[in-house]
């Protein structure tokens, strides 16, 4: 069986990014053809983008596909979601519990719809799938060992022990300190696949990729002369890796040896000298002397409390003051002027099925109405100040589509809809500039030092020139 991850687009803005063993059969039970279709992806017309495949298993696929959305975040519209396969990509895993791209049988592969053909060559990086389209991609991490390659394209009987053990001993934090000594195995193995694979001039391109080897191992350079000498057969070329790609393997595998014997050198050194040091510190070390009852009564000496140095009280942040006209609101409701505009100000209002508190709790709510609506559903009868810390945490996914500025824009048009207390408020602060007072937050607020975004303050003042016409 095998597993994709794909994704979906409807208009210029939805996306969607799921995982499936059949596209053609979800993109039909998203496009509502067949029963089975997500949520999220009802009542509108999806069209496909583009999906991948070559997962070694379903969990594998899960992972990728939840990596795709976290990279996804803030990155909106289609573009933003090949930017974001993109960025994946260039990780060495999807996440840290999963298995390594290197480590798969085979990288990623795409297959990318001919509408989005032109949409690729425009970002940055995007030639890359267009290269491997259909094909497999190159995301292997020249950090690990290609152990995985040589299985692939080598007979098991020319795969030794001592050549496991060498991928073995690369895993970090092996127990096992040996030193690895494989070069002649490894010299042994490229000339036996070269006599497999048959004809001289082969045989010379395995001796070049791997001259070290060569030496290593005269014996085994000439262990086929008939193979050697005889002549390629009339037949075409088996099926299978090419003998450029297996000298490449061999090679690469050379390098990771090399170095690995370097480091385990280095490794033995150092635990020789820590046992050396430790030995000679138990040696020259002398058991102390036994006190007498009168020498430990000498040395109890009461000791007076030490004194704790009183605390000095931190300084509150606050923002800089207003300039002349302008009105201010500050991020709790109390009894602070205007705080009729405050996001905690009880002051409900409904959207669709639903009743709201406050701005703030459409604004949490919304955040997680997709992703765990068991969970959103709790934060409506949440007290407001207790809110944006529940909403906060990290225990539940945010939906990767949240917009804050459209989440409070939307609530706070709700709300002036149904409050005319507070349209009439809006009203009347003319042409006066609008800030939100919160030196903790210089993006909804104005900030510490009076230069954040003011997300509130600009939402507010858009929505009173609406509600003038």
């Amino acid at each position: 069986m095998s597993f994709f991850c794909y994704l979906l687009y409807s208009g210029s803005a939805k996306t969607y990014i799921g995982a499936t063993v059949d596209p053609n059969r979800r993109l039909r039970q998203h496009n509502g053809e067949l029963v089975g279709g997500a949520r999220r992806t009802s009542g509108l017309q999806w069209k496909r983008a583009l999906y991948v495949g070559g997962f070694p298993d379903w969990t594998a696929a899960l992972q990728f596909e939840w990596s795709w959305k976290r990279h996804g975040r803030g990155k909106h519209g289609l573009f933003g979601k090949i930017r974001a396969l993109l960025a994946l990509l260039d990780t060495p895993r999807s996440t840290k519990t999963a298995l390594p791209f290197a480590l798969w049988s085979a990288p990623p592969w795409f297959s990318i719809e001919e509408a989005i053909r032109p949409m690729l060559e425009k970002i940055e990086g995007g030639d890359r799938l267009l290269s491997v389209c259909g094909a497999r991609a190159s995301v292997l991490s020249s950090s690990v060992l290609p152990f995985n390659l040589l299985t692939n394209v080598l007979p098991s009987n020319l795969l030794t022990s001592e050549m496991s053990s060498a991928a073995t001993s690369s895993t970090p934090g092996a127990k096992v300190i040996t030193k690895v000594k494989t070069t002649k195995t490894v010299a042994a193995t490229a000339t036996a696949a070269t006599a497999a694979a048959g004809g001289a001039g082969s045989a010379s391109v395995a001796t070049k990729a791997s001259p070290a080897a060569t030496k290593a191992s005269p014996a085994a350079t000439k262990a086929s002369p008939a193979a050697a000498t005889a002549p390629a057969p009339a037949t075409a070329a088996p099926q299978g890796p090419t003998l450029e790609s297996v000298a490449h393997n061999i090679e690469l595998m050379m390098l990771q040896i090399t170095e690995l014997n370097g480091k385990l050198d280095a490794t033995i050194g150092l635990l020789s000298a820590s046992a050396a040091s430790a030995a000679s510190a138990a040696s020259g070390a002398k058991a102390p002397k036994a006190k007498g009852a009168k020498a430990e009564k000498a040395e109890k000496v009461v000791k007076a409390p030490k004194e704790k140095a009183a605390k000095e009280p931190k300084e509150k942040k606050a923002c800089p003051p207003a300039a002349e006209g302008v009105v201010r609101f500050s991020s709790s409701a109390g009894t602070a002027p205007n705080r009729i505009f405050s996001p905690l100000f009880k002051q409900s209002f409904t959207v669709g099925d639903k009743e709201f508190q406050t701005v703030e709790h459409y604004a949490q709510y919304i955040k997680f109405a997709t992703t765990d609506p068991e969970f959103a559903v709790s934060l409506l009868e949440k007290a407001p100040a207790t809110l944006r810390m529940a909403g906060g945490g990290k225990k539940h996914e945010v939906d990767p589509e949240y917009n804050i500025e459209a989440a409070y824009r939307a609530a706070y048009t709700a709300s002036i809809a149904e409050n005319e207390d507070l349209k009439a408020a809006l009203l009347a602060t003319g042409d006066a500039p609008i800030e939100a007072e919160y030196p903790s937050d210089a993006v909804l607020g104005i900030g510490e030092d009076g230069t954040g975004q003011n997300l509130l303050g600009a939402i507010l003042m858009a929505l009173r020139i609406t509600a003038r016409a």
